[in-house]
């Protein structure tokens, strides 16, 4: 089975394509993956299949061959058999189970085992009455697979010592938003200057959820901690209208409690007028921003005493 229909089934079923065609040819292929390794329509409980499911995974990725690094959602040749038994689990719960437990045993790639759940849940999906569980059984899958590849990036950029890719997509304690503040902090280089910083900052920020005054505090002090003033000076304004715009407060805060400590002491005439042309621009904002909350609720009142 193994030399014979089993490689085209798992291609089958792993194959691309979103249209109507391409979904039927992966369930057929699901279904006989599961008849194949005898899993379906048969009585079996998952707490039978599902360990079988995590020893044939890890079995297989010992044993396989080295492979050329997978992209983000293509399963491993290895993970046919696994795949099979995961189709054949009665539950969507028993799958991420058996996904969690891969993915901290030894042997076995992260990567491979959240593109294994993401593919058993989509297949389960066109065949299992829960399929609404399927589907976020695989976002799930999906979303750390992308945090992943994240934390592959920051730790290229910040060193592996800084970043663990293992606890950015576990995200304990805050570790996702501490590692966009340190990539905000970088000092820039030509490789990655600092526009190409602060846009990478600012949309893991937004995908993470991460306290944009924060990231931006943090960039405004790693570009004059490493002297690069003109580079803050290009960005201050989208950095006052921007992030420090939403609490102008906590910016203000920020660049007294952080940024002001971190300024060089000798010789450091432009980075502290840099600084304070930072700090006079937001207090300036946070002057507006009170001023016009201020009219609004004039406005507002007179409309109410008018209407009354």
């Amino acid at each position: 089975l193994a030399a014979g229909p089993l490689p085209s089934l798992l291609a089958a079923a792993t194959s691309g394509g979103e249209d109507d065609r391409a979904r039927d040819v992966r369930r057929a292929a699901a279904t006989a993956l599961a008849y194949s390794l005898c899993l379906q329509d048969v009585a079996a409980s998952d707490e039978i299949l599902a360990p079988l499911a995590v020893n044939a995974a890890v079995a297989s990725a010992v044993d396989a061959p080295p492979e050329e690094p997978l992209d983000d959602m293509r399963v491993p040749s290895w993970a046919g058999p696994a795949l099979g038994l995961l189709v054949g689990l009665d539950s969507p719960d028993s799958v991420g189970k058996c996904v969690d437990a891969l993915s901290v045993a030894k042997g076995v790639d992260i990567k491979a085992v959240l593109a294994l759940g993401a593919r058993a849940h989509d297949m389960r999906a066109g065949r299992i009455s829960d399929a609404a569980a399927e589907r976020e059984g695989s976002r799930r899958c999906k979303s750390k697979l992308r945090a992943l590849a994240d934390a592959d990036w920051l730790a290229r950029r910040l060193g592996a010592t800084l970043v663990d890719p293992g606890r950015f997509v576990a995200d304990e304690s805050g570790y996702r938003a501490r590692s966009i503040v340190a990539l905000a902090a970088l000092t820039p280089t030509a490789e990655l200057p600092a526009t190409a910083i602060r846009l990478r900052a600012f949309e893991l920020a937004e995908l993470y959820r991460a306290d944009r005054v924060a990231v931006a505090v943090a960039h405004a002090g790693g570009l004059l901690a490493s002297g690069a003033v003109a580079d803050l000076e290009a960005a201050r304004s989208e950095l006052v209208d921007g992030a420090f715009a939403e609490a102008p407060d906590r910016a203000i805060a920020g660049l007294k409690s952080d940024v002001w400590p971190a300024l060089p002491t000798d010789d450091g005439g432009d980075e502290f007028a840099a600084y304070f042309n930072l700090l006079r621009a937001t207090h300036a904002s946070a002057k507006e921003n009170v001023e016009g909350h201020s009219e609004n609720v004039e406005g507002h009142s007179e409309n109410v005493e008018g209407h009354s």
